[in-house]
């Protein structure tokens, strides 16, 4: 009953999501650290607003050898948190830049 057609909502609002997010256009952009501005990733952004956080799937090129640690000044830039079961970089305001 209830539950049944709950369940089926559910569904299809995370399958128009999942689509939603497939259309929405993506840029490569490079993110660099604050500090040395080392270059950290390669990474396809999806929107126009701040980088908050970054998901390891999206990084098409990662210079970092520990997670969320500049490889050249050793500076803690980000995070590793899991986002809707999907591992991410959550990123510390005021450490990185990006173009």
């Amino acid at each position: 009953g209830f539950f049944v057609v709950v369940v089926v909502l559910v569904f299809f609002l995370e399958l128009i999501g999942s689509l939603f997010e497939r259309m929405t256009p993506s840029s490569t952009i490079r993110v660099f650290c604050l500090g040395c501005r080392g270059l950290l990733y390669k990474y396809n952004k999806k929107g126009k607003g701040q980088l908050v956080k970054c998901f390891l799937h999206k990084i098409s090129k990662d210079n970092t050898v520990e997670r969320g640690v500049c490889p050249k000044c050793e500076g803690v830039f980000a995070k590793p948190v899991i986002i809707k079961g999907k591992e991410a970089n959550k990123i510390i305001s005021g450490k990185v830049f990006w173009k």
